[in-house]
């Protein structure tokens, strides 16, 4: 000992310093910034007209006057009702009868356009007609058809002259009622004859009719441009048709009948600023000003046109425009509308169509127009505003086959009180209505009423009855379609559309179908909604507040279809569809109210399609849907298919959907519902799918519901409310449930029966989790198979009692549940029955009742309860002649090893379903080759087995009885069982051979003493005690412990007292090789520095002050700024310590100084860095040393930081760290130098005690 004492060399600290470099340019000249493809100039505003500028406009307009001709009374009349600013409310400062001074220039033009020196400025009509010749000159005689049918005679013509486009014709009647016809005789050439004005005297009465075959324009800067009493447009002829031409232009309203005007076989196209054609000379409020519009009411009482009508028979047109900011189309108290073709046109805030009370009524008709062959006219009704409501009626509209559309910009395209339609009939052919809405902004189609009493404004929802044809409502932004309520009686197909592409597509309180007629025609309803708005949400909220007399604060903003009280259909075949964007938080496909109790009601006869996408799919009350005369393999249709991402169908109280099967073949019913992130279906009362066509009977092809769901598939909690718990009843259906937490969970419930119908549940929690009401609860399976697969629990059930049965119709009824812990548990009585098929008396066919239970994480011998856990056992059996099996598999292995020790594989504990061996015949297969164990039963009366068998290493054991026993835990009712042969009880479990493993020692070259032998074979886990070096000397060397095969680590080293003694056994066999230290190795701590990089080179960059740079040493001193460089430095540093003792040692490394130029001028904020490995420990013993592995370490100037640090003998022989990669970033806003950079690292190794 002395002599190797005096050979210890002991080293403290060993340094190694590596310089680094970098060397930055600089590029003298100025650069200044360049914004490529990139242009700056001056922008030009161009100035815009707010609605402000656009009023002013509209009062400066100058009023026309007439300087050279007497005005008549209505003239002067209609001038000092202006000069009263009380007595005009009109946006639209125009005169009625008033003209500038014409200027020389105007005079040049008017002879351009072929006026008349000789024309007169006025023709003045009394009592009698006029015609208007193609030719400037004017008849003036009481019939004008006799001119038209060329018999009229000198004597009959009461005046004549000439007229051109500046002539008015005045009548000014003297008859209480005074009739007036005007014809307008055709141009060969094409030119329509024009005049200016068309108006009556002051305190006279006109009827005017326009004969047909007439071509007239009427053009002028006068407030109208036809104004009498009534204006009827045409007459019907006997076997002719001659319609008229009228082309109307004036500054206020062009055609101006406060007693109405009638469209016989006109032409009309008639624009003004006010309105085209209206029966008031005021404009109508905006419709949310409902005091206004009473007051617009009042005067029209005033005016005598409260009750004005536009009547239009078939074959005519009227288009009708109103230009200015609040013009409107067309304005009149009602409308009867016959085959005919009418358009309003509004440029502002207007109405395309406005309407009283009185309503519009459309009629698609036959007609013959006086001709002798009939043909089909088509009612028309087109209403168009920019930012008002298109076609607007404060009352009644009907529609008979005719097509009505309104289309605005920010409003509402349609608005009525109350809308009905009808089909019409034509030579076999159905004509179907049509209302279509259109809007950007706003509602599509509104169903509103208002009035106001005593100063009390009263809103109200519409309604629509619809019996055929399709409503269809489209907004950009806000809702397609709303109304109070819908009632659908069809005779014909019906189809209600509401789109939205930000919004809500059909809103209503109530949706009723319902015809008494057979067959039934179709509907479909289509809600769709693209994305969220809430700009027509209050008027939403004040409506359905008052449709369903509560107070509602909030709705969905964005829906396919919101009907908040009920959906009802009472037996036509229907197509639901309802879509919103399940991506947007709180969308609904279809949105109902769930506190009421009606909610949607479907019982088509014969098919049923629902389709709902959202957020959620389906919110109601209650949904219920059927398919009453059955699904055969030819007839009968019931699908719903739910697409969503939080809840697919959620009901305060049920989801029912049924129909009588009879088919054999998949006829395309399902029921499929995707939630994928939330629950498939929830209900508080209940979930009964039935489809089965009786008890007992045969039905082969099962409906296939599909839910897929994050969750729950379907959740049905019952906790006190208004209404009773229902149950869970799925019946003939082939239920699928995959991806949940849960499959079903339900709670509360009293029933829950599972009839005639197969199960395929795998989820990650429960497969299903059923527990019994207040008192008690039941649940039955009958005739129906299930496959679950799930995690801690599989089918488990409290508060019930379970009833399984099978034997009512023909094939094996099998249950199989795989669990993580718990197949089956039962928290209550099972009685399990197989009942004879009444056509199997010749007992040559046997259903099969199979319950196989398998958990994958119960030990038989050491779990706390069986893979079938029924409570104290209490299992009743009635097999009759049929067979029943339970079978419990467990997939992990029994804890003690099947040897020669005699063991108990299944546990004989309370829960357990066995009490005694002996009652169970026992085999065992191997699970390699299937081969038999021999089983030593000689201690099965203490209910132990064992097997001599030393050649397996796993095998299946398997206990089986068929026999009942009284007295036994399971089946054990031995008096009451009909065939107790045909009831097998069978128990599957995994034994394992108890693996032993060798200890042996090499002496490794040694030169004499006795090697240590250790004859004992250990199990895993067992503790082996290494032996000493004993007497074995190996000349030259010391003797410095064993290294194990297994953990690489030095047991018994005499030298380091830390060095373990014992060692805990494996799963393999260990050898113990000596370890033997040359004597004339000395004992010291180095430094290995082979592998240290000389020098670090981050190569020559220029100057960059805007960003921080990174670059990467490479050996070329190129390409520095790629990390993937072919040519990085790298390196590593190691330590060697062969020293005996059991100190240890630490390895640092540290920048000596921040980079700097020659003139010490500092790079400040730069950091070097490198990437180190993970240690190379394959020459080294004693223990891995801690420290750093497979990271970077950053480096911080004039600190040490520590890479590696041995204790106790860790660390002995070669430990070396690999350098991947060193890297240096260099931050934009350091100062920088044209010149090279420098420091040093220094690398040190140092002796710890």
């Amino acid at each position: 000992m002395k002599r190797e004492s005096k050979r210890l060399v002991r080293k403290t600290s060993v340094i190694r310093k590596a310089p680094s470099f970098l060397c930055f340019w600089l590029l003298l000249s100025v650069f200044a910034p360049i914004l490529p493809n990139t242009v700056f100039a001056e922008t030009e505003k161009v100035p815009t007209t707010d609605s402000s500028t656009l009023k002013t406009i509209q009062s400066d307009v100058v009023e026309n006057e007439l300087p050279n001709y007497n005005q008549s009374s209505e003239i002067k009349e209609e001038n000092a009702m202006r000069s009263s600013k009380e007595a005009e409310t009109s946006t639209s400062m125009v005169p009625e009868n008033t003209a500038p001074e014409t200027t020389e220039a105007e005079n040049k033009a008017q002879k351009s356009r072929g006026l008349t020196r000789n024309a007169e400025a006025k023709i003045t009509i009394v009592d009698t007609g006029i015609v208007l010749k193609n030719d400037g000159t004017y008849l003036l005689m009481d019939n004008p058809e006799d001119y038209a049918g060329g018999i009229h005679r000198p004597e009959d013509v009461k005046g004549s002259g000439q007229y051109d486009a500046q002539t008015i014709v005045e009548f000014a009647n003297v008859k209480d009622y005074g009739l007036n016809r005007l014809y307008s005789e055709k141009n060969p050439a094409g030119d329509s004859n024009t005049i200016q004005q068309i108006t009556i005297a002051a305190g006279s009465y006109s009827e005017l009719t326009i004969l047909s075959d007439s071509d007239l324009t009427v053009q002028t800067d006068l407030a109208y441009g036809i104004h009498v009493n009534r204006l009827i447009i045409g007459e019907l002829e006997e076997l002719v048709w001659n319609p008229v031409l009228l082309k109307v232009r004036a500054a206020k309203v062009g055609i101006y009948t406060p007693d109405g005007t009638k469209n016989v076989t006109g032409d009309v196209d008639t624009s003004a600023s006010q309105a085209g054609i209206s029966m008031t000379k005021e404009t109508p409020p905006v419709r949310e000003d409902y005091t206004g519009l009473a007051q617009f009411y009042e005067k029209l009482d005033q005016e005598d046109a409260a009750s004005s009508s536009y009547e239009a028979l078939s074959g005519t047109k009227m288009l009708a425009h109103g230009t200015s900011a609040n013009g409107c189309g067309a304005v009149f108290a009602s409308y009867q509308l016959k085959g005919t073709e009418l358009t309003g046109i509004a440029d502002g805030a207007g109405y395309g169509i406005f309407s009283k009370e009185e309503g519009i009524t459309i009629e698609s008709i036959p007609d013959a127009h006086g001709q002798e062959a009939e043909r089909f006219f088509e009612g028309k009704l087109n209403g168009t505003s920019v930012s008002g409501i298109g076609v607007f009626v404060d009352g009644y509209l009907t529609n008979y086959g005719g097509i009505i559309r309104g289309a605005s910009t920010t409003a509402t395209g349609v608005e009525a009180g109350n809308y009905t339609c009808d089909a019409v009939s034509y030579n076999g052919t159905d004509y179907l209505s049509e209302l279509e809405g259109t809007v950007q902004s706003g509602f599509g189609i509104l169903m509103r009423s208002a009035s106001v009493y005593d100063g009390t404004i009263y809103i109200d929802p519409g309604d629509m009855q619809l019996n055929s044809g399709k409503v269809a409502g489209f907004a950009a932004e806000g809702t397609g379609v709303f109304t109070g309520s819908f009632r659908i009686e069809g005779n014909q197909e019906v189809e209600l559309i509401g789109e939205a592409d930000s919004g809500q597509g059909i809103v209503a309180a109530n949706l009723l179908i319902n015809t008494y007629s057979t067959p039934k025609p179709k509907v479909r309803v289509t809600g769709n909604s693209s994305g969220e708005s809430s700009v027509t949400m209050a008027v939403l909220l004040e409506l359905l507040s008052i449709a369903t007399s509560s107070t509602l604060t909030e709705l969905p903003t964005s829906a396919g279809v919101i009907c908040l009280l009920e959906f009802s259909d009472q037996g036509n075949d229907l197509t639901l569809k309802a879509q919103a964007p399940t991506a947007i938080a709180g969308s609904y496909g279809f949105y109902g109210l769930d506190g009421t109790e009606a909610g949607i009601n479907i019982m088509a006869e014969n098919e049923v399609i629902i389709e709902a996408v959202g957020d959620c799919g389906i919110q109601t009350a209650n949904l219920e849907v059927m398919a009453s005369n059955g699904l055969t393999n030819t007839e009968g249709l019931l699908s719903i298919d739910v697409n969503a991402r939080t809840t697919g169908v959620r009901t305060n109280k049920s989801f029912k959907a049924s129909a009588p099967n009879a088919s054999t073949v998949d006829g395309g019913s399902k029921i499929a519902v995707t939630a994928s992130a939330g629950d498939g279906i929830v209900t508080s009362t209940g979930v009964e799918l039935k489809f089965i066509s009786g008890y007992g009977e045969e039905n082969t092809f099962k409906i296939p519901v599909t839910i897929t769901a994050q969750a729950t598939g379907i959740k049905s909690e019952y906790t006190t409310s208004n209404w009773s718990p229902e149950g869970i009843a799925l019946e003939g259906i082939a239920l699928t449930i995959a991806g949940a937490q849960e499959g079903i969970k339900a709670s509360g419930l009293d029933m829950y029966n599972f009839n005639s119908s197969k199960l395929s549940i795998n989820t990650k929690k429960t497969g299903m989790r059923l527990t019994g009401g207040d008192s008690s609860g039941m649940v039955m399976l009958a005739d129906t198979s299930a496959t679950i697969v799930s995690g801690e629990y599989g089918l488990y059930t409290e508060q019930a009692y379970v009833e399984i049965t099978s034997g009512y119709s023909v094939g094996d009824m099998r249950i199989e549940v795989t669990a993580d812990q718990y197949p089956v548990w039962i928290d209550g009585e099972v009685m399990i029955s197989n009942y004879e098929k009444n056509d199997e008396s010749t007992g040559s066919y046997y259903d099969n009742l199979s319950i196989i239970t398998t958990s994958k994480g119960i030990q038989p011998d050491q779990g706390t309860y069986p893979a079938f856990y029924v409570k104290d056992h209490l299992v009743s059996i009635d097999g009759y002649s049929e067979k029943i099996q339970l079978i419990e598999n467990y997939q992990k292995a029994v804890s003690i090893p099947f040897n020669a020790a005699p063991s108990i594989p299944y546990s004989i504990a309370a829960n357990f379903n066995m009490e005694k061996y002996a009652n169970y015949e026992w085999e065992a297969l191997r699970t390699d080759n299937n081969n038999a164990l021999v089983i030593d039963q000689s201690q099965i009366d203490q209910n132990k087995l064992f097997t001599l068998d030393t050649e397996y290493d796993e095998a299946q054991l398997t206990a089986k009885r068929t026999l009942h026993k009284t007295g036994e835990r399971i089946f054990h009712d031995e008096a009451n069982v009909a065939n107790p042969g045909q009831i097998l009880h069978e128990i599957n479990m995994i034994v394992r051979r108890e693996e032993q493993y060798s200890v042996i020692y090499d002496s490794n070259g040694a030169d004499s003493g006795t090697t240590p032998t250790d004859s004992n074979l250990y199990s895993q886990g067992d503790t082996v005690n290494v032996a000493p070096q004993g007497d074995l000397i190996k000349a030259d060397h010391k003797f410095v412990g064993w290294l194990n095969s297994v953990d690489n680590q030095i047991y018994q080293n005499p030298f380091l007292s830390s060095t373990p003694t014992t060692y805990t056994m494996g799963q393999e066999d260990v050898t113990f090789t000596a370890q033997w230290q040359s004597d004339s190795i000395v004992e010291e701590l180095n430094l290995l520095t082979n592998k240290i990089p000389d020098n670090l080179k981050f190569g020559t960059h220029k100057i960059e002050n805007s960003t921080t740079k990174t670059y990467y040493a490479t050996d070329s001193g190129n390409d520095t700024e790629n990390a993937a460089a072919s040519d990085l430095t790298k390196g590593a540093v190691g330590v060697e310590d062969t020293r005996l003792s059991t100190e240890g040692w630490s390895l640092t490394v540290k920048q000596l100084t921040q980079f700097k130029t020659a003139a010490n001028q500092e790079l400040n904020g730069a950091e070097l860095s490198m990437d180190v490995g993970q240690p190379d420990l394959s020459q080294s013993t004693g223990g891995a040393p801690t420290g750093v592995s497979n990271q970077k370490v950053t480096l911080t100037p004039s600190l040490s930081s520590q890479l590696l640090l041995a204790s106790g003998g860790q660390g002995k022989g070669i430990v070396e760290l690999p350098i991947d990669k060193f890297t240096l970033e260099i931050p934009g806003t350091a100062d920088k130098y044209a010149s090279e950079y420098t420091t040093q690292v220094e690398w040190l190794v140092s002796n710890v005690p």
